[in-house]
């Protein structure tokens, strides 16, 4: 799968449409892809529905009284807010156990939930919708992608061709041209998504 277009890159580089160039662009998309998933901490990017279990160990007593636990959803880029709901036992979920009092980083997939009621050693769960559609007119390819993330995938991307095909660097030393380097391209990739990574210091994570 892709996170932009080939067309984009073409567009980048001033390539025209030839041929023999689309296998090796389509190619270092899709690793592009793979890689900005990993360096995301999120599993991929396809659309899914999730259903996230949590054991609830203490959670923090905030000064107004009220308790917070935070939770580490397994994905990132929800579509909406999640549905959350506790239990005394890990099938004991129902909807009048459901839960209103949280703030969900849709992006991050971070959970916090908050109220007067201390759900230590009690279950949690958080069902949801994360990832990307796919877009209506090119399958390989996702749809309505943020633009600070099409951006690394665009950096990545041009970082793989030029690494697997020195000779479109053109001139400038090992590296070839600055704007074609891959050593540079990849700080670039990475400078569009480090502050978008998924790292939750002492939240609850999933029941495996």
């Amino acid at each position: 799968m892709k996170l932009i277009s080939e067309a984009i890159i073409r567009e980048a580089l001033q390539f025209d449409d030839m041929s023999n160039l689309s296998d090796a662009i389509v190619s270092a998309l899709k690793l592009a892809t793979v890689n900005l998933a990993s360096d995301l901490r999120v599993k991929d990017f396809a659309r899914t529905a999730i259903e996230d279990i949590f054991f609830l160990g203490p959670g923090i007593r905030q000064a107004d009284g009220l308790y917070r636990f935070r939770c580490a959803l397994s994905r990132g880029f929800l579509v909406a807010n999640p549905t959350v709901a506790y239990a005394a036992t890990v099938d004991g979920f129902d909807d009048s156990t459901a839960i209103t009092s949280f703030k969900c980083n849709l992006e991050k997939g971070e959970l916090n939930v908050f109220g007067s009621i201390d759900l230590t050693n009690r279950y949690l769960r958080a069902t949801y919708n994360a990832g990307f559609a796919v877009d209506a007119e090119d399958t390989e390819l996702y749809a309505a992608v943020p633009d600070w993330l099409q951006q690394g995938a665009k950096s990545a991307a041009i970082g793989n061709l030029m690494e697997t095909n020195p000779e479109l660097r053109g001139g400038g030393g090992e590296d070839g041209a600055p704007m074609r380097s891959p050593r540079y391209l990849k700080q670039s990739a990475n400078a569009a998504v480090v502050a978008h990574i998924r790292y939750f210091a002492s939240a609850i994570h999933p029941l495996a």
